[in-house]
């Protein structure tokens, strides 16, 4: 894959849609959703929830037309990546012990890649309790220093090492740091790996490896915290200065959608827009972010939801607003919005992390993009993998 190309084309695409990146939906309240976009939802709104789940899953576009139907096929063309092709390796029983079905996913592909790569000394930053260290050593000679901030998973961890893998205790050892560019690293032959780092915790990764560590195997996570971006020289020649809800935008993507799925998030949009608008008409008060509610409160009376999260509209007739908006035309538009703008979160993330490579291989080192994982089981599935020239 052409990084720069690949970049390019993101950075222009995301360019054209700018306003329904950085802002969310309700954040037009209570305008229409600027042209093109108000047109498609009407498009869209036409559609069954089958349709809707195929198109923002990618699945299938034969329900849309014209402008709409080439908007999901670039992201679509612009998302594909490369995949490891490797076969994942089996993991002994006695090593799952404490792990998800998601982890022994990951460390079995991650295993799988690195097979045929030196694992004499492994730095694992975020290992948790080293489950990831645990797998990649088992059948070696190599050793690993898992680097955490958390000292009761890493207790936790070294504990579970002695009782089911006692031979693995002299070669996994346990550092509880929170992890910087100027961490210290003994051997610089090292392979630095960290599976889901979480805001800017990859770009200290890279920022060691270029000065201090051999290779390094990294996937990102929680963009939302991250402040760190635009760091390559193309980046840094246009730069797209990502909102929170850009960044927000790309962490919750390419989830795979069902029909459970669709209904949970359509009845959170439901409730909180509507209370939004009731407190944009009634009391004249801003979109603002009101904190996360359990799904069950999406089920239940709005009345309660609004008591519970806007108690500054006790005085109104919550109920009889409620049945209002349910009938409006703008709640309808802004509920099938997010069909249009969910799937651009994965732009963005794209954005991020060959913005993350390119900066790699500006400062002379091999670079290499692809996508690990089943995204139903992984949706952050992208991985760089770099070794120095």
């Amino acid at each position: 894959m052409d990084l720069e190309r690949r970049f390019e084309d993101i950075r222009n695409f995301l360019g054209q849609h700018i306003q329904l990146v950085q802002s969310e939906i309700l954040n037009h309240y209570p305008h229409e959703l600027p042209s093109p976009y108000d047109g498609w939802c009407r498009q869209l709104s036409k559609l069954s929830k089958n349709n809707l789940i195929d198109i923002e899953n990618g699945k299938s576009f034969e329900s849309i037309h014209g402008e709409l139907r080439n908007y999901y096929e670039s992201i679509k063309e612009l998302s594909q990546l490369p995949e490891v092709n490797v076969k994942s390796a089996a993991i002994p029983k006695r090593l799952e012990v404490g792990m998800t079905h998601k982890k022994r996913h990951e460390t079995s592909i991650i295993k799988g890649f690195l097979a045929r790569e030196d694992l004499s000394k492994i730095i694992d930053v975020g290992s948790g309790k080293g489950h990831m260290s645990k797998v990649l050593l088992y059948d070696t000679d190599g050793s690993s220093e898992c680097i955490d901030c958390d000292p009761k998973l890493q207790s936790s961890g070294a504990q579970l090492i002695k009782k089911q893998t006692p031979e693995l205790a002299t070669k996994i050892s346990f550092r509880e740091e929170f992890f910087t560019k100027d961490s210290v690293i003994k051997d610089r032959s090292s392979l630095i790996l960290g599976l889901h780092c979480c805001g800017d915790l990859s770009v200290e990764l890279i920022r060691s490896h270029i000065t201090s560590c051999e290779k390094l195997l990294n996937f990102g996570c929680c963009y939302h915290k991250s402040k760190e971006f635009n760091l390559s020289g193309l980046a840094l020649s246009s730069p797209i200065p990502f909102s929170f809800h850009a960044l927000n935008l790309a962490t919750r993507s390419n989830r795979t959608l069902n029909n459970t799925s669709f209904d949970r998030r359509q009845s959170v949009k439901l409730y909180r827009y509507i209370l939004h608008m009731i407190l944009k008409d009634e009391l004249n008060e801003e979109f603002k972010t009101l904190g996360n509610a359990h799904h069950s409160e999406y089920y239940s009376d709005f009345t309660a939801y609004c008591k519970k999260y806007a108690p500054q509209t006790k005085k109104l007739d919550v109920d009889s607003l409620h049945k209002k908006y349910l009938k409006s035309d703008r709640l309808k538009d802004y509920l099938v919005a997010e069909v249009i703008r969910s799937p651009l979160g994965r732009l963005v993330e794209l954005y991020i992390i060959l913005d993350r490579a390119l900066f790699l291989k500006e400062n002379g080192h091999d670079v290499k993009v692809c996508s690990f994982f089943d995204p139903e089981l992984s949706p952050r599935n992208i991985g760089i993998f770099s070794c120095k020239l």
